[in-house]
């Protein structure tokens, strides 16, 4: 396949300007694509936050769990060694 088709017509086919954007529009795709790019940064940093905030408060409740556990532990062992009579 090293020739073109032929026009009906018996023209030679030349450049097409079917689907050649012209400059300006060129322009405000570009300006657009950068905007939505600048957009998704944008929510991706804020998204990336609030998972961190999430984590944040989720550690902090956990850490607060463990502690009520530690000490609850610890009251029952208490308990545990007063109720026993002394080995001595």
């Amino acid at each position: 396949m090293t020739q073109q088709l032929v026009l009906m017509s018996g023209e030679s086919a030349g450049p097409s300007q079917v689907g050649r954007l012209d400059e300006r529009t060129r322009q405000v795709g570009r300006r657009g694509l950068s905007e939505a790019r600048a957009a998704l940064q944008e929510a991706s940093r804020r998204a990336t936050e609030r998972d961190a905030e999430r984590i944040a408060r989720r550690d902090n409740e956990l850490a607060a769990r463990a502690a009520a556990a530690r000490a609850a532990a610890a009251k029952l062992l208490e308990a545990d060694q007063t109720a026993r009579p002394s080995a001595a």
